[in-house]
């Protein structure tokens, strides 16, 4: 009786005891996969939490804390000097003065929503007396301006439209910004601070604010939380709008029409306001930085055994059958291409060098000597004494006798005459050469066989040449 798994499912070529084992070994590889895929994920949740929790202290040693303003937090104006007003300026806010005692223009027209501050139970307008709160307020402005003078870590803020101008900065976030000494920190256009969080912008020459020029405050960003430390005066421009507490260590003075949302605190001089809109804001809150803990996370170390499965691959015979393949013969005509090869053979006729020896003529030399023949003169007009005496000719001996010849010298009686046989130019054909020359006769020998050898060769390549003829004409 066949089992169930003895048979072979589609797909699966195992059947029996082998696609058991086959059964078995995908179980085990599916829990291996599975606590591989969860050791993973602590790993990860492990790091995750790790880095969150070093991101959060990072956030919180970066933040700034607000300036405290102590006694001096309720005041819109608190001057050093005097206080002088013109127009309808409005403060929402205390307004004081201290150690000066000189506070003018408000009650008319300038009008005070909080409490005004004098030294001195004299001073006009009437006023509540609390000398122990201005020296309070005043001490906190100087406290105040140092805090804001030594925050940091700070950003530059120079070369930002020539004189630093701040509108040019465009879009800030919360941070310390601060300026180059003897360089005034300007602010034309607008001015957008972005986010909650502490500004602090630390001038440490003066603060300027052209006519017109604003800031905007976006997403959170608090006009309580932003501090202006001038170190010497600030001007803020007619119809200027300024968010933030001024600190300045000498004179604050305000353009007509310039609002104030914050505070104008000086150490040392006056304030001066034209027709003004000066709120004190709410305190400044900061929500502390939250710290993401870190957790120790131990990823323990899970053993996994892999049993090892032995696995019997059948061997499956396979026949392959002998397919009888039959390669027809194809017979195949070569045509004969006839092919004129032209034959050049070279005929090299051997240069024979000739010598000719030097041919020496024999040189007879005849000298002949005339007789002296001395005259004998008449005197003029007068005969002959005498006949004139014989001529003896002498014949001189020859200079040079050819080497082929011994004849003795013979002294001539009278003027010889010789007449020489053969070609005197040549030396051919006289006394002193005999028989054939054999230089000639070998020329002559080599000349016969170099011609023989050229009438050779060209009956040789005309019959060639015939052959290839006749083997054209056959072709065609």
């Amino acid at each position: 009786m066949t089992g169930a798994n003895d048979v072979a499912r589609p797909g699966c070529p195992f059947k029996g005891k082998g696609r058991y084992m086959m059964i078995r070994f995908g179980r085990i590889v599916s829990s291996v996969r599975f606590w591989l895929v969860t050791t993973l994920s602590l790993v990860i949740a492990a790091a995750l939490l790790t880095l969150g929790g070093i991101v959060g202290v990072q956030s919180a040693s970066a933040a700034q804390t607000p300036i405290p303003l102590g006694m001096a937090d309720s005041f819109g104006v608190l001057g050093s000097t005097t206080v002088t007003n013109t127009g309808n300026t409005i403060i929402d806010g205390d307004l004081g003065v201290n150690p000066g005692t000189a506070i003018t223009g408000f009650d008319p027209p300038g009008v005070v929503n909080g409490t005004i501050y004098e030294p001195s139970a004299v001073a006009s307008p009437p006023s509540t007396v609390n000398q122990n709160l201005l020296i309070s307020a005043t001490s906190d402005v100087v406290t105040a301006f140092n805090d804001a003078a030594g925050a940091g870590p700070s950003t530059t803020l120079a070369g930002q439209g020539g004189d630093n101008q701040l509108g040019v900065a465009g879009t800030l976030v919360p941070g310390v910004y601060n300026f180059p000494a003897a360089v005034s920190a300007n602010l034309t256009g607008v001015l957008t601070l972005n986010g909650s969080g502490v500004y602090i912008f630390q001038a440490s020459s003066t603060l300027v604010t052209a006519a017109g020029s604003s800031i905007v405050l976006e997403n959170g960003a608090d006009p309580g939380c932003v501090f202006w430390e001038v170190g010497s005066s600030a001007t803020l421009g007619a119809a200027s709008s300024i968010d933030g507490t001024i600190l300045a260590n000498a004179s604050i003075t305000a353009g007509t029409g310039a609002d104030v949302t914050g505070r104008l605190l000086v150490e040392t001089a006056a304030v001066t306001l034209d027709d003004n809109v000066i709120t004190v804001p709410s305190d400044c809150v900061v929500s502390p930085p939250i710290t993401v803990p870190t957790i120790p996370v131990t990823v323990p170390t899970i053993p996994v055994t892999v049993p090892t499965i032995p696995v019997t691959i059948p061997t499956i015979p396979v026949t392959i059958p002998t397919v009888p393949v039959t390669v027809p013969t194809v017979p195949v005509t070569i045509p004969t291409v006839p092919v004129t090869v032209p034959v050049t053979i070279p005929v090299t006729i051997p240069t024979v060098p000739v010598t000719t020896p030097p041919v020496v003529a024999p040189i007879i030399t005849t000298t002949t000597t005339a007789p002296a023949v001395v005259p004998i003169l008449a005197a003029p007009g007068g005969p002959t004494t005498g006949p004139a005496p014989a001529v003896v000719p002498v014949a001189a001996a020859p200079a040079a006798v050819s080497s082929g010849s011994s004849s003795p010298y013979v002294a001539p009686s009278a003027t010889p005459s010789v007449t020489p046989t053969g070609a005197p130019d040549t030396g051919f054909g006289g006394a002193s050469r005999s028989g054939p020359n054999p230089l000639l006769l070998a020329l002559g020998g080599l000349a016969l066989l170099a011609a023989a050898g050229a009438a050779t060769q060209g009956l040789r390549r005309r019959r060639m040449v015939g052959a290839l003829d006749d083997g054209l004409d056959g072709t065609e």
